[in-house]
Parts: structure tokens; sequence; C-alpha cells
């Protein structure tokens, strides 16, 4: 037997579609802490070269060019985490009947990316993910051209700096980031999800 407050809840997403579980938030973080990590982004010596060539068992003929960090703890650490959690306090609202609240308590680390001009990175699922994970990429600048994330190989989400954006991490999700024009494009990404039995705890 269905509740009338059941009936009510799942009834608003009866209406959606892919597109409306793409959270995006901006401003995420104050002025003088996104320039901090901004003025990191492109000071630091620290990025390292990746190349992707359709050879990880976890992508999908995926391929493309960066340079990435992941984040050990420190003041950069904490900035970012803390623009993520931002992100995370949004999510619960949005899904209420979805998941119960305290549900996302680890997560895949912290990676900054900087992409240059030429890289992209190719369509792609983050379907190596746990069920029920949420994939958050935090654009910090938007001086660049091109690099336009990018789902379903039509739907690009402006580029926009200080900006987060949420969507789950799942095959219905194809996305890449599309060819840098001009300048250079600086994210950070993460994933979260719910402890599991067996798995290593790592949390948020």
């Amino acid at each position: 037997m269905v509740s009338t407050r059941e009936e009510s809840q799942f009834s608003r997403f009866s209406s959606l579609n892919l597109k409306d579980f793409i959270i995006t938030i901006p401003n995420v973080l104050p002025a003088d802490e996104y320039f901090e990590i901004l003025d990191h982004c492109e000071q630091t010596q620290d990025f390292a070269r990746k190349e992707k060539h359709n050879n990880d068992e976890n992508t999908l003929n995926q391929n493309g060019s960066r340079y990435d960090i992941e984040l050990t703890p420190g003041r950069i650490y904490d900035l970012i985490r803390k623009a993520f959690l931002f992100g995370l306090d949004e999510v619960y609202p949005y899904y209420d009947y979805l998941i119960p609240k305290e549900f996302y308590h680890y997560c895949s680390g912290y990676w900054l990316l900087k992409y240059i001009e030429g890289d992209y990175l190719s369509c792609h699922n983050d379907f190596d993910a746990e069920s029920g994970s949420l994939t958050m990429s935090y654009l910090i600048n938007d001086d660049y051209e091109g690099g336009e994330l990018q789902f379903w190989k039509e739907y690009k989400i402006p580029n926009e700096k200080n900006c987060l954006h949420i969507f789950p991490s799942c095959l219905l999700y194809p996305h890449e980031v599309l060819p840098i024009t001009k300048g250079t494009r600086y994210s950070a990404i993460t994933w979260f999800g719910a402890q599991r039995p067996g798995m290593d705890k790592r949390d948020i």
C-alpha cells in the first residue's frame, strides 16, 4: 500500500529527465578562498602529465590528456574539501526521499586538474563507481575557451568559475571535457559514495 506521502514525494520525480539530476551550484566559496585556490593552481609545479589511451579497464573508449595532482592534507586540500562538502549538503534536500541523511560518508580522494590548449577528455561513464555514488566537478576558472563539460554528446554545461557540478556516477551520464582551444582550465574532482561491507574506509 503506497501512502499519500510516498505518492507526493515520488510525483515530483515522474516529470523529470536526466538533465534534472545534474545539479549546478554557483559561487561555492567566498572570494578570498576561491582566489587562494586559483593562485595555487597557477603557481604550483606539482601537476603531473596524464595521458589516456583506451587501456584502462575502468573506462569506456576513453582518450585524452591533462595534468593532475592528488591532494594531500593541507590548506588547499581543506579548501577543496570545503567546496565539495558544501555541494554535498545541497544534495540531501534534492534527493530527500531517495537516500537517507548521512548516506555519503566516504570519497575517492580529491584531485586538482589542469587542461592546457589541446587537452581534452573523451566521452566516458564513471561506471567503476559504487552504486549510488555521485561525481562532483568543481570548476575553478572560466577565462579560457572550449573545455565545456558535455553530456550525451549534445548537452554543454557553460563554463563558470567557482561553480560545482554534481551528477550520478552511472551509465546514464556519459560525459566529456571538450578540447581546450585557448587558455588553461583548472578544476577539481571527487566521487562520494556509501560505505559497503569489506570496503576500505576513506572518510570524507
